[in-house]
C-alpha cells in the first residue's frame, strides 16, 4: 500500500497505545480514528500529555506517540486551570523537535485544551480538524462556572481556524454554531460508536436481581453530577428501600469537590453502601455493566455520553439527566428514564421506583439495546475519515 501523508494528532489528555488502558470516551474516539488512519496507510504522530517532567517517545509501525510535559496549574477555577495547563502543553508541543507543522497534511486536535494557540503556527496549506468533545462554553453554562475571557478567546480562535469541526451530537453542533458563529458547512456530525462486546452481554430478564449495585461510570467531578447522586442515594436510604452503589472512575483534579466527595462517602449512611473501584481500564467496563441492572448518569452536561450508550448496548436499565444531547437517543419511558439535572429528589424518586419494580423496567433495557444498534464506530469513521483526504 502506498504510504499516505503524515497526520498529527494532538490530545491533551493521556493517550495509551493499548485500547484496554483507555479510561474516557474522548480518548476512545481518538484511538479508533488513529488506528483506522494507520490501517489506511497514513503515518501518524500523536502528541499527548506526560505527567512527568520529560518528553518520551513510544513507537509502533506507522505511529509515533510523543508524551510531552506541561506545567500544572494552581488555579481553583476549573476552566482557568484547564486553560493554563492546555497552554503549557501546547507550547511544549510547538517547541518539540519532532513537531514540524509544515510536514503535516492534517492536524487533528481533540478537546479545546489541545489547541490553545495552535492556530498561530499552522500554515495555510495544513488542514486543521477539531473535535471539541466538550465545548468550554457549554461546560461553563451548565455547571454555572465562571467563563474566563482567555478560555473563550482560545476556543474561538481554534474554531475560527479549523477547516472542519466534528460534533458528537446535534446539540453540540448547534452550540458551536450559535455561541462561536461556527459555519454550519464546516461542522460534521459524527457520534461515537459502541464496541460489539457490550451487545454480547446477556440481556436482563424477569428474574433480574434486586441485590445488584446501581452503577455509575465517569470522572469524579461536578459536571458528572455525583453530588446529586449522593444526595439522591441518601434519600433512598431514608425511605427504607435497599440500595447499593458502585462508583467507577477517578478524580479530575477539582480539589474542593474531591474534599466534599471524600467527606460524604466516608461516613454513614453512604459509607456502608458505596463501593469505589477508582479508575479502571476500558476492557473491564463490560464486566462491570454485566454486574449491574441499573446504570445512572446524573450529569449536568454531556456532549454525547458514550458511557450511557455502552450501558444501553449492554441491555441495562438507564436513568440519566434530561439533557439535549441525551434526548437524541433516550426517550423517556420508552428506552430509559430521564430526570431534571441537579434535582436529587427527582433522581431519588425515579431510582426508587425502578428498584421497587425492577421487573417492570426490564422492557426499557431491551428497547435501549435496540436503540443504540445504529451507533457503530464504522458509522463514525464513514463521517470522519473523508475529512483527512488531502486530494
Amino acid at each position: 500500500m502506498k504510504r499516505k501523508p503524515t497526520v498529527c494528532v494532538i490530545k491533551s489528555r493521556k493517550y495509551p497505545l493499548e485500547e484496554k488502558n483507555i479510561v474516557d470516551g474522548g480518548t476512545l474516539n481518538a484511538h479508533v480514528i488513529v488506528n483506522e488512519l494507520r490501517r489506511n496507510g497514513y503515518n501518524i504522530e500523536v502528541f499527548t500529555r506526560n505527567e512527568g517532567q520529560e518528553s518520551t517517545l513510544v513507537e509502533q509501525p506507522g505511529i509515533r506517540v510523543f508524551r510531552v510535559p506541561f506545567l500544572c496549574s494552581a488555579s481553583h477555577d476549573v476552566l482557568l486551570r484547564d486553560y493554563e495547563e492546555g497552554k503549557s502543553f501546547v507550547e511544549n508541543v510547538i517547541s518539540h523537535d519532532a513537531f514540524r507543522p509544515e510536514k503535516y497534511a492534517c492536524i487533528h486536535t481533540h478537546h479545546w485544551t489541545s489547541g490553545v494557540g495552535i492556530e498561530q503556527c499552522i500554515p495555510a496549506q495544513t488542514k486543521l480538524i477539531h473535535t471539541p468533545h466538550l465545548l468550554a462554553s457549554e461546560k461553563a453554562h451548565h455547571n454555572k462556572l465562571p467563563f474566563p475571557a482567555q478560555v473563550k478567546g482560545a476556543e474561538q480562535a481554534l474554531l475560527d481556524r479549523a477547516d472542519h469541526v466534528v460534533a458528537l451530537s446535534n446539540s453540540e453542533a448547534l452550540a458551536a454554531h450559535t455561541t462561536y458563529s461556527c459555519a454550519k458547512g464546516k461542522i460534521t456530525l459524527a457520534p461515537n460508536g459502541v464496541d460489539a462486546a457490550f451487545f454480547e452481554l446477556l440481556s436482563l430478564d424477569d428474574s433480574v436481581s434486586q441485590s445488584l449495585p446501581v452503577l455509575f461510570i465517569g470522572r469524579r467531578c461536578r459536571q458528572k453530577g455525583i453530588d446529586v447522586l449522593l444526595d439522591a442515594t441518601e434519600r433512598i436510604i431514608e425511605s427504607g428501600v435497599p440500595i447499593s452503589l458502585r462508583l467507577v472512575g477517578g478524580p479530575y483534579g477539582e480539589s474542593e469537590f474531591d474534599d466534599f466527595f471524600e467527606a460524604r462517602v466516608g461516613k454513614a449512611p453512604l459509607a456502608d453502601i458505596i463501593e469505589q473501584t477508582g479508575e479502571v481500564s476500558y476492557d473491564r467496563i463490560p464486566a462491570l455493566l454485566g454486574g449491574s441492572s441499573v446504570y445512572v448518569q446524573p450529569s449536568r452536561y454531556e456532549s454525547q455520553g458514550v458511557a450511557l450508550l455502552e450501558a444501553m448496548a449492554a441491555g441495562r436499565i438507564v436513568v440519566a439527566s434530561d439533557l439535549p444531547a441525551i434526548r437524541e437517543y433516550i426517550r423517556h419511558g420508552e428506552n430509559g428514564l430521564l430526570v431534571d439535572p441537579e434535582n436529587p429528589q427527582a433522581l431519588a424518586d425515579t431510582l426508587r421506583g425502578v428498584l421497587i419494580n425492577l421487573q417492570q423496567a426490564v422492557p426499557l433495557a431491551h428497547a435501549a439495546r435496540n436503540t443504540v444498534k445504529i451507533y457503530t464506530w464504522h458509522r463514525m469513521l464513514q463521517a470522519v475519515l473523508p475529512l483527512f483526504d488531502s486530494s
